[in-house]
């Protein structure tokens, strides 16, 4: 409908006629602005409302736990010097049951090491890695593992670096 028609049609309704309509439309507009506007403000008001008090109980275990990895931080950062690497790796297989399994431990610089096994059992190399990590901050930078056809060994060649504190 153009507008002239539209005008046709308002002019050719009684004044009676033409408060209906205009009672009429602004109710339809009331309606359309309340489904479309109100009632989603109101229902994400609410949703808002019940995730508020877990994500500021989130907020506060995050920022107590960021106090507290400050404090470790800075206690640690009071230690000793951190040792050489490849020595803390030898004194470390001596105690695991991996001593005989690494072939080569090969200092790359007094932080990183270049650790390779020709045959070693999988598991064990995990347990060792994570003894590193947890205890001496040590982490790993390259791996290539591949499978071998004894089942559970694998051969690794990695590098692994001081990562300063665990």
């Amino acid at each position: 409908m153009s507008r002239a028609s539209l005008v046709e049609f308002w002019r050719a309704r009684s004044p009676r006629e033409q408060a209906i309509l205009a009672i009429g439309a602004a109710a339809l507009v009331l309606a359309a602005l309340y489904a479309f506007l109100w009632e989603p403000g109101l229902a994400a008001r609410r949703k808002l409302s019940v995730s508020l008090p877990v994500l500021r109980a989130q907020l506060e275990d995050m920022r107590r736990a960021q106090r507290e990895i400050a404090a470790l931080r800075k206690e640690l950062g009071t230690g000793p010097a951190q040792p050489d690497l490849r020595k803390l790796l030898e004194a470390s297989l001596a105690r695991s049951t991996l001593a005989g399994a690494i072939d080569r431990l090969e200092a790359l610089s007094a932080q990183r090491v270049r650790v390779q096994a020709a045959s070693i059992e999988f598991d064990a190399w995990l347990d060792w890695i994570e003894s590193l990590q947890r205890g001496f901050g040590v982490r790993i930078e390259t791996c290539k593992i591949t499978a071998l056809d004894a089942r559970g060994r694998v051969r690794i060649d990695s590098q692994l670096v001081s990562g300063g504190t665990p």
